[in-house]
């Protein structure tokens, strides 16, 4: 397999190679193939496990397990982008701009001016 190649992909380039290989024993294939999968894959495993007898067998599994790979992918997609705040958020959760809070503010002046403003106690 070449870096960041699909199993389907994979699977689909072996079978045309294979389909211009004259005489090859199924045996032979099946070698080949396995040399090429990277190892450590559940699909490895499943070949190391149980190799298949014929091509039909090696291909149908190949696609059950590029189905599944699909999914990974298609899934690990959805967690990065849902992991990326939209623009929406940002927005929503940018740091508003620095202004005085209402009752930090001092009012020049009274507030009420039809009253006079409070007299304070001596004893304040």
């Amino acid at each position: 397999m070449q870096d960041n190649e699909s199993l389907r992909e994979f699977v689909k380039r072996f079978g045309q190679a294979v389909l211009q290989v004259e005489a090859c024993s199924m045996d032979a294939v099946l070698q080949i193939f396995k040399r090429s999968i990277c190892p450590g894959t559940p699909f490895f495993e499943s070949l190391a496990k149980k190799p298949p007898t014929m091509m039909d067998d090696l291909f149908r599994r190949a696609n059950k397990y590029s189905m599944l790979e699909d999914d990974v992918r298609a899934a690990t997609q959805q967690v990065l982008v849902a992991g990326r705040p939209s623009r929406g958020d940002a927005e929503r959760n940018a740091k508003p701009p620095d202004r005085p809070r209402l009752s930090d503010r001092r009012q020049e002046g009274p507030s009420r001016p039809d009253r006079p403003p409070p007299r304070l106690s001596p004893y304040h």
